[in-house]
């Protein structure tokens, strides 16, 4: 480090190192009066400044919206910006009870300019103010709880299903209006949730849909739908008869038949009763092979299928006046 102090210190001090620290200072000494100009010039700045209520009692429910900031455009002198930029905006500080007259939260342009110029100081000039006023309605009378109904339009992949009750964090909201709660109106709806495709479990946080003149709180509901994968199952039954007489038996080839599925893996080891049954009201005269039907299944069962759909059959007929186990063909 030394070596190279000595080596700077030795360039500094030749005829080119000293032209090049009188240029380095003739830089900053530029700069500086640069920026006292600047600073004394008048300028245009736009900020967004929030805004914050204040001291609003727990009885009083905001019907209107209150705007989170307010957008102006101030002149004035560069150096009055300065702290802005480097410390941002402060907030606005509303308070409830200083601008409330019983029924409306009001502040009007001029409101809002005295309010600016607390932040900003009292020599700025304010070019433009957006919104231009503040005016919300409230209210401290009860509110009406009603049911909840969620508004969704939901599609598992080809590879899940929904595997139970789409629930939401509450069942019920507070409706508060300055005018009354209208008769007719019996429940509250949420937005509408789309999901398309999912293949697993989701939770959403979805709005609740607002009405002109009323506030509904919350203002938004969380849903979760279960979904669950699905996996192949198979499984070979027997098939059956139904509707036979008492004096005929139905044979079919093959005796058994293979039922594939997907399940829910929840319900991978669940035994669920399958039937494969041919009904014998339904068999056509003259046919040697019968479609086979399969007992109902849970919905959460997807592309049930069996293999083969139809058997080949025929009829034994019983006679009681022959031993045991002796039949005839019909």
């Amino acid at each position: 480090m030394s070596r190279v102090r000595q080596s700077i210190s030795r360039k500094l001090h030749t005829r080119q190192g000293k032209n090049l620290i009188v240029y380095a200072m003739c830089l900053i000494v530029s700069f500086v009066f640069w920026v006292f100009i600047t600073l004394d010039e008048d300028v245009e700045r736009d900020y967004l400044v929030n805004i914050q209520l204040e001291n609003v009692p727990d009885s009083v429910v905001i019907i209107g919206n209150v705007p989170s900031t307010i957008n102006t455009v101030i002149k004035g002198k560069g150096a009055q910006f300065l702290r802005y930029s480097i410390s941002g905006v402060p907030q606005m500080k509303i308070d409830f009870r200083q601008y409330s007259n019983g029924r409306n939260l009001s502040l009007s342009r001029s409101k809002l300019d005295s309010r600016l110029r607390d932040i900003f100081g009292q020599n700025i000039n304010i070019v433009s103010v957006s919104p231009d006023s503040v005016s919300v309605t409230y209210t401290d009378h009860p509110g009406k709880r009603l049911p909840l109904v969620l508004k969704a339009d939901i599609t598992p992949s080809v590879q899940s299903v929904i595997s139970g009750i789409i629930t939401t964090n509450i069942d019920s909201v507070s409706v508060y209006s300055v005018n009354g709660i209208p008769s007719g109106l019996s429940h509250i709806e949420t937005e509408l949730l789309t999901l398309t495709d999912i293949s697993d479990t989701a939770v959403c946080e979805v709005k609740i849909r607002q009405i002109d003149g009323m506030r509904i709180l919350p203002e938004s509901v969380t849903v979760t739908v279960p979904v669950e994968l699905l996996i192949s199952k198979k499984r070979s039954v027997p098939v059956i008869a139904e509707n036979m007489p008492e004096n005929l038996r139905l044979i079919t080839f093959p005796s058994n038949v293979e039922i594939n599925c997907l399940v829910p893996m929840r319900l991978y080891n669940r035994e669920v009763p399958m039937q494969a049954v041919i009904d014998y009201k339904k068999l056509t005269a003259g046919e040697l092979r019968a479609k086979v039907r399969l007992s109902a299944l849970p919905d959460s069962y997807k592309l049930v299928a069996v293999t083969p759909d139809s058997v080949d059959y025929y009829i034994e007929t019983i006679k009681q006046d022959e031993p045991a186990g002796t039949f005839r063909l019909r």
